[in-house]
């Protein structure tokens, strides 16, 4: 049996939500997949969540204004620049909920190990009552509400390393005494507020770890493993869930990390021991941001790290490339001392994570 399954939307290369979020990204990481020979179940799905689901995580209210502005046309609902929607869009976020869905349903089936799911629109922006930054539902969200009804988990582990605060998931989640969800995120994160100095977050089932421009892969990676070995020491999960976003790469336009493909491929490593040790080796991921060139390569990356199979993962041809957007944000952002000052800032944050779990 092949451990990994690999979702997409069946009609995924018409959708166009921005410039820079169109299905055609996933289309081309799909082309890659099928010609990488990765040890994977790759399949494209039509699953369309009904609105129960939504409801599980989503305020009605919400769901009915979604439905209605979209119908009429589309429109602007709100919270930022990027937040506008069309004709098209609520059947898109069903789709992309049911999607979700259709993963972690086959892991709790025993079908399979492992899944990416590759969808559109993304979740982790998605609160309760609004969405924001290209997010309508919180597909992960979603996703965990249902592991927890039909497959009777207590302790879902989330895992966020998005560039962006996964705000979504932590104003539906925080205080839940069997969810707890890491965050590690760029800051300043204007569009994504962070009530709290230097965009640290410590609260009930709840870490954020914020970073400063230009931070590269081995801190990176470096803050990840401590606080995941940490946390699922601690909470023990059943299951672990991953926003997987891709925009901390060093030639992504709307972020202002220096990440590699490479170091997404030893995080899917990591979550993938992490699960072996925990969970039975059972974790999902769901697709997050990404607008840059090297959105498939580091797909591909994540896919190697999940399936233990190593493939040629070369960043050098994106180096150079630098957006005026990414300089803006990163003249806006906080700037990297080091890697003593995040090690410092880290055992700060593990002294006190005792009083995030409920």
């Amino acid at each position: 049996m092949t451990s990994t399954l690999v979702l997409y939307s069946s009609d995924i290369e018409n959708y166009c939500q921005h410039p820079l979020q169109t299905g055609k990204k996933i289309v081309d990481t799909v082309s890659a997949l099928k010609n990488s020979h990765l040890p994977i179940d790759l399949y494209e799905s039509d699953r369309i969540a009904e609105i129960e689901d939504i409801h599980a995580v989503h305020h009605p209210a919400y769901v009915d204004y979604i439905k209605r502005i979209s119908e009429s046309g589309g429109g602007f609902i709100g919270l930022d620049e990027e937040s506008v929607i069309d004709k098209n869009t609520f059947n898109a976020a069903l789709k992309s909920a049911g999607i979700s869905l259709y993963s972690v349903e086959a892991i709790l089936n025993d079908k399979y190990d492992s899944a990416f799911t590759l969808t559109m629109p993304a979740g982790h922006h998605a609160g309760r009552t609004y969405g924001g930054g290209l997010c309508i539902f919180n597909n992960l969200a979603i996703a965990a509400q249902k592991a927890r009804k039909v497959g009777n988990l207590k302790r879902i582990l989330a895992i966020d390393w998005d560039a962006h605060f996964g705000n979504g998931v932590y104003d539906i989640f925080h205080g839940d005494p069997n969810f707890y969800a890491i965050s590690m995120h760029e800051y300043p994160i204007e569009e994504y507020p962070i009530d709290v100095e230097d965009g640290t977050l410590l609260d009930k089932g709840f870490t954020a770890f914020s970073l400063p421009a230009l931070v590269k892969d081995d801190d990176y990676f470096m803050i990840f493993k401590e606080l995941l070995n940490v946390v699922s020491e601690r909470f023990n999960p059943e299951l672990i869930m991953v926003s997987a976003g891709q925009d901390g790469h060093f030639a992504d336009c709307w972020g202002t990390l220096s990440l590699t493909a490479g170091l997404y491929k030893k995080l899917a490593e990591l979550v993938r021991n992490t699960a072996n040790k925990y969970t039975e080796g059972k974790f999902v991921l769901y697709l997050e941001g990404g607008y840059g060139p090297a959105f498939t390569l580091s797909n591909l990356a994540i896919v190697s790290g999940i399936t233990g199979k190593d493939i040629n993962i070369d960043d050098s041809e994106f180096e150079g490339i630098e957006t005026e957007d990414r300089k803006k944000y990163v003249a806006l952002s906080q700037y990297y001392h080091g890697t003593e000052n995040l090690k410092d800032k880290l055992k700060c944050i593990l002294d006190k994570i005792g009083d995030t779990f409920v």
